[in-house]
């Protein structure tokens, strides 16, 4: 609730804003919800554990660890190459094929 206005902003509601953030800035949704966790986190610091870091701290940490769980995600690109596939050709006119597999068990030696 905001009490400036008072007026309720749903969960639906923020959501949109959210969208229309992303459409036109790209990863600014991301961003923005990592240095929200980035500040909660330093809170509970301050609180548990004494020890304060700086806003510009808290920010760029935030973004880095963004950036490597980003990266750590990623999907590899599609190749413009095929996998070259390798197809049983048959053996010419008057010659054989013969397939050989060789399986060694240590105890058989």
């Amino acid at each position: 609730m905001c009490n400036k206005h008072n007026q309720k902003i749903s969960s639906l509601e923020l959501f949109q804003v959210g969208q229309k953030w992303e459409e036109s800035r790209p990863g600014i949704l991301e961003r923005t919800v990592m240095i929200c966790w980035g500040i909660w986190k330093d809170r509970n610091e301050v609180r548990h554990e004494d020890r304060l870091r700086s806003g510009q701290t808290v920010t760029r940490t935030s973004l880095s660890l963004l950036e490597d769980f980003q990266v750590a995600n990623e999907r590899p690109t599609a190749t413009t190459e095929r996998n070259h596939v390798v197809k049983w050709v048959a053996p010419q006119v008057g010659c054989y094929k013969v397939n050989v597999n060789k399986t060694v068990f240590s105890k058989r030696k």
